[in-house]
């Protein structure tokens, strides 16, 4: 990740209640991980964790940062279909 990216994302929290799909990739990896996030109680879930502590917005950038992930996409559900 970027300085530049990181501070992009940083500034750009989205609302609170937010399903988000981040899509990922990692040097030396030719695969795109996606990954789930949801904004609930004011903290940010990740799927894909074995211990899943709620984080900040600022938390969430900051533990792709320290993965090492180039974050490749974000995309913002914006509404839900009924299944039942």
């Amino acid at each position: 990740m970027t300085p530049i990216q990181e501070l992009e994302l940083k500034l750009s929290q989205p609302p609170r209640a937010s399903v988000l799909e981040i899509k990922v990739a990692f040097e030396g990896s030719p695969k795109t991980y996606t990954y789930v996030a949801l904004e609930a109680v004011g903290g940010w879930y990740l799927t894909n964790m074995s211990s899943n502590p709620a984080m900040s917005w600022e938390g969430l950038i900051d533990w792709f940062k320290a993965k090492d992930a180039d974050v490749v996409s974000i995309r913002r559900a914006t509404e839900w279909e009924t299944l039942l």
